[in-house]
């Protein structure tokens, strides 16, 4: 048994906030790094599958370049292999396909009839809805009952598997934090989005994006550890956190035992209280089937980087197509799509994907993304544990009374997307970590 000693920094969850703390923090001289990934590869919801030539992501990634410092630290990493992508993205509702996030030529390509309900929503206010705080009525609130019927109802409940009066009103928050893809721009409501109409604007929608694939920035990222001192355990299994009354006292991951001097953890919430004996409080998280498929033609049948698919009746929730990122993401006269699909971890989903495709081949010819089944060439499905944070109703309550417990310990810190609860973006990762890092240097 190995033991190290007690100026270590052990950091659980090699994911974007992981690696790029642990990058920052081996920089400096006074810290000993470990970062502990449960599974064989790094990168978490940013790793990239390859095999035959293709690359796949676990859906869309891309970096946002408005953030002066994030970009900084890209550039940093990657040097000059990115590229520069304007963002082209959709959704598929009532039988179409749209621009998503909102702009104003989307809209103007609503039936008319869904026009003027929504218009006459904006005028009418449902008054029982003001009453009440989940998904439903915050839609309903502010986009009116016509566009929820339409377009938000379907998706999230067939997205998160819960009736939307069952999910807390901070899902649609965040989400529609997204609903244009400037989000300095306001689509809070009925009235933003006819200001959007009536009041074109620049949007904008330049991403960076790496050359190798969103996982060539993570492996970057790990190499510069390992050059820096830190060690990476992959495949590495904690079986035992030795606590006292106010610390984290030791972790044992295999045969050695860390004793840290904080312990950062960017893990699932569930498998931290799992190691310290305490209760989850319920806290749960949403997971995602991945289908990569291999297509024997040269493109598909949609200019989309990634699609949102809301009708109830298909499988698919989102499409993205690897190679409207990069040029180098499929062999020759061949290209890949990535269709996800969500469920709750130990269903019959889970543990059977694969049960799903033959319905999946059937959907993706009916919405136009390929013309016959033969074009698939070959399908790998990949299960990604722990992918979304589960806002239902009273989550907050619970995540609140599980935060508090867990204040107790003082060097224990909760970060990144898995271990706050925190449904964000790429560069929010980023940002926390850089943010983490800055405030260990500056009180070291």
């Amino acid at each position: 048994m190995m033991l190290r000693d007690n100026r270590e920094i052990v950091i659980v969850g090699a994911g974007i906030t992981g690696l790029t703390l642990a990058y920052e923090l081996a920089k400096q001289n006074n810290f000993n790094v470990t970062i502990i990934e449960k599974e064989k590869r790094i990168g978490g919801l940013a790793k990239s599958f390859k095999y035959n030539g293709f690359s796949f992501d676990i859906g869309p990634h891309r970096f946002d370049v408005s953030n002066g410092k994030i970009l900084r630290f890209i550039k940093e990493v990657m040097r000059d292999d990115t590229v520069s992508i304007d963002r082209h993205s959709g959704v598929y509702f009532l039988k179409k396909y749209y621009t998503w996030p909102f702009c104003p030529t989307a809209l103007y390509r609503l039936p008319i009839h869904i026009t003027a309900k929504s218009a006459f929503d904006l005028l009418f206010k449902n008054k029982e809805m003001l009453r009440q705080d989940n998904f439903e009525s915050y839609i309903v609130r502010n986009y009116g009952p016509t566009l929820y019927r339409v377009f938000f109802k379907d998706y999230t409940e067939k997205f998160l598997g819960m009736r939307s009066e069952k999910v807390h009103s901070d899902w649609s928050k965040l989400s529609m934090k997204r609903a244009v893809s400037d989000e300095s721009v306001a689509c809070r409501n009925l009235l933003d989005i006819l200001k959007l109409i009536l009041y074109p604007f620049s949007i904008q929608n330049e991403f960076l994006y790496p050359k190798g694939g969103i996982g060539d920035f993570c492996e970057r990222i790990s190499e510069k550890v390992k050059e820096l001192g830190g060690n990476i355990l992959v495949d590495a299994t904690i079986s035992d956190i030795k606590t006292s009354e106010n610390r984290i006292d030791s972790v044992k991951v295999n045969d050695i035992t860390l004793k840290p001097r904080f312990l950062i953890w960017t893990g699932a919430l569930k498998d931290l209280c799992r190691a310290i004996n305490f209760s989850d409080h319920g806290i749960n998280y949403l997971s995602l089937l991945i289908y990569n498929f291999e297509l024997n033609k040269k493109q598909v049948d949609s200019h989309y980087q990634w699609c949102y698919y809301g009708d109830k009746n298909l499988i698919l929730c989102r499409l993205s197509n690897p190679s409207l990122f990069g040029s180098n993401c499929a062999p020759e006269g061949k290209v890949g799509i990535c269709v996800e699909v969500t469920c709750r971890e130990g269903t019959e989903r889970w543990r059977s994907p694969w049960s799903l495709l033959s319905q999946m081949k059937k959907d993706l010819v009916k919405v136009g993304v390929i013309k016959h089944e033969e074009d698939i060439e070959n399908v790998h499905v990949e299960r990604i544990a722990d992918a979304y944070p589960i806002y239902d109703i009273d989550y907050t309550h619970r995540l609140s009374a599980l935060k508090s417990k867990l204040k107790r310990f003082e060097n224990l810190l909760l970060a990144g997307r898995t271990g706050l609860f925190w449904y964000n973006n790429m560069h929010d990762s980023i940002k926390n970590g850089l943010q983490l890092a800055r405030h260990f240097v500056e009180n070291s």
